[in-house]
């Protein structure tokens, strides 16, 4: 089912709030970038292209030095699922 104009996807959610959080810390995708995660990976996740695992999420937000729980559950894999399942059932 597609979504509502204006209403962005669990992905699409995620990658916004990543970017905020690198963009917000003055850090480039090169400089957030490691051996787990190329700088075009990480470009796949913040446009929502890509689904990133939870290992992924806790390692990119520790390096923010955001605190990982909830955010860890909130948009690893299954978080995302479970998001996508609520929207669902709202329409």
């Amino acid at each position: 089912m597609p979504l509502s104009p204006g209403v962005h996807s669990p992905l699409e959610v995620l990658g916004d709030n990543l970017r905020f959080l690198r963009l917000e810390h003055g850090l480039t995708l090169e400089q957030l970038s490691d051996p787990d995660c190329d700088p075009s990976t990480l470009s796949r996740i913040e446009h929502g292209k890509q689904r990133p695992s939870a290992y992924l999420m806790e390692s990119l937000l520790g390096r923010l030095g955001e605190n990982t729980f909830p955010w860890g559950f909130l948009f690893c894999t299954e978080g995302i699922e479970l998001s996508a399942l609520r929207l669902e059932l709202l329409e």
